[in-house]
């Protein structure tokens, strides 16, 4: 299967997040910075949608209720992709610090971070420079 963005230059973000406003906002400001963007609550759509809509760029928080965003970033580093990862997390910085280990461990290319709560701006720098 073929996990490449879905044409070169294509900006597409998959945000996962169990709080319905927080995925609301990155996409919102995702959107601004030109990407498009889906919001997800469900672990399962996540993974059904990242082979759908073959993202560019996702974005994770690490505590959630259904699944561990740590799991899901071992889950997309597995899958030996290009996507980028934005780990968004209000959780303790160890947990980031895992999550960014398994993802290179498995060969990801780029991990960031984003610490709730985080200023609109600094969101949009980030999502800008991706």
């Amino acid at each position: 299967m073929n996990n490449a963005p879905l044409a070169t230059g294509a900006k597409n973000l998959l945000i996962i997040d169990d709080e319905v406003e927080i995925g609301q906002l990155i996409a919102r400001v995702a959107r601004d910075a030109g990407f498009t963007a889906t919001a997800l609550t469900d672990p399962v759509e996540f993974k059904r949608r990242f082979d759908e809509l073959r993202p560019s760029v996702v974005t994770i928080d690490i505590l959630m209720p259904e699944v561990d965003g740590i799991e899901l970033v071992t889950w997309i580093a597995e899958r030996k992709t290009d996507v980028r990862i934005v780990i968004v997390t209000g959780s303790d910085p160890l947990y980031t610090e895992i999550a960014s280990l398994i993802a290179s461990s498995q060969g990801a290319e780029e991990v960031h971070f984003l610490r709730k709560p985080f200023a609109f701006e600094a969101l949009g720098e980030l999502l800008a420079s991706l």
